[in-house]
């Protein structure tokens, strides 16, 4: 066979590979969209409601928090998707910080039995302070097998001021007993703050 034949047939069946790689992703990305299953509600104490949805990406699962300010938070895994499975009461921290003088927006995982998350804290120039997160609890047997999440659990939401340190979420069991806790001070500090939001501005 000439020369010229060989590399026309060679360029011909790159071609093909291309056009079948393209309509490959093209088949896979929709199937992933259509996949969205929302997990909860609730509204914050501005009256904003919020919604908690999950999306298959390539690792299983996938978190999303939508309706805050500054666009929809990528939260991550749910606890028993995680490898190894996370068996704390509360897990898969995260923060925000949308600005230098916004609050510090935290978020993270609950184990199912978990009823209430308290963020408390210390400001440098005051006492201790604590708020309430929301808390989103995801026990809807139907939703979890449409996201195909193994185990019921929650999700909290939470601000606390821009200047507190040794921030603190508490997580209390159906008796108001502390249940476990996670601290904050260390995601704060080794996290890019923004790197959570997935899409800005929306």
């Amino acid at each position: 066979m000439p020369v010229r034949l060989v590399l026309g047939a060679a360029l011909v069946a790159t071609a093909l590979i291309v056009v079948a790689v393209r309509a490959e992703r093209s088949s896979t990305r929709a199937p992933e969209r259509e996949q969205k299953v929302v997990l909860g509600r609730a509204v914050t104490p501005a009256g904003t409601a919020i919604e908690l949805y999950s999306f298959r990406d390539a690792a299983g699962p996938c978190l999303n928090l939508a309706g805050l300010p500054g666009g929809t938070r990528a939260c991550g895994r749910a606890p028993s998707e995680r490898v190894p499975p996370a068996r704390r009461a509360l897990g898969g921290g995260a923060i925000v910080r949308r600005s230098a003088g916004a609050p510090l927006e935290l978020y993270g995982e609950a184990r199912s039995n978990v009823r209430r998350v308290v963020l408390r804290y210390r400001l440098p120039q005051g006492g201790p302070g604590e708020r309430e997160a929301i808390l989103i609890r995801v026990t809807d047997r139907a939703a979890l097998k449409a996201a195909r999440i193994r185990r019921p659990f929650g999700y909290f939401v939470g601000a606390v001021p821009p200047r507190a340190r040794r921030v603190t979420a508490v997580a209390l069991d159906g008796s108001g007993d502390p249940a476990g806790r996670l601290g904050f001070d260390r995601i704060a500090r080794s996290m890019h703050p923004t790197v959570f939001i997935a899409n800005p501005g929306r």
